[in-house]
């Protein structure tokens, strides 16, 4: 399980995809396997999922969509600060954002997915509450 100081360090070093979703959005429902995969492979960016949901219903949603990545939660009023539509994510090497995608991935990194194992793997969800 990461705790907040090994969170910290996973987006400051390597590559990163952090992924804003919400609980209840449809857009985001699609995603989530299509991050399973991503996560699970070594020649793919880590991702890192967040929310703005209480740390409850956070496990509640890692759980029920077996989750593999790591989900923080983080105060609704910051979530809102830094993104105004879900699913968001920003991809980051070594700290520094380098794309931002809204509602959509882009053609390459769907292609550069497809080259490889599509396999969805299954994890042990774990929550980390930023808040």
């Amino acid at each position: 399980m990461l705790n907040k100081a090994a969170m910290a360090i996973a987006v400051t070093q390597g590559s990163t995809i952090v992924v804003f979703l919400g609980t209840q959005c449809p857009q985001c429902k699609k995603w989530l396997n299509i991050l399973k995969v991503v996560h699970g492979r070594t020649d793919l960016p880590d991702i890192i999922g967040v929310v703005a949901a209480p740390a409850e219903v956070a496990r509640g949603y890692a759980e029920h969509y077996a989750l593999n990545f790591p989900l923080v939660t983080i105060q609704p009023a910051l979530f809102s600060t830094l993104i105004t539509q879900v699913p968001t994510a920003v991809v980051l090497e070594d700290g520094v954002i380098r794309e931002k995608w809204v509602r959509a991935m882009p053609q390459s990194f769907i292609e550069q997915i497809a080259s490889g194992d599509l396999t969805v793997p299954e994890g042990q969800p774990h929550v980390v509450m930023a808040q």
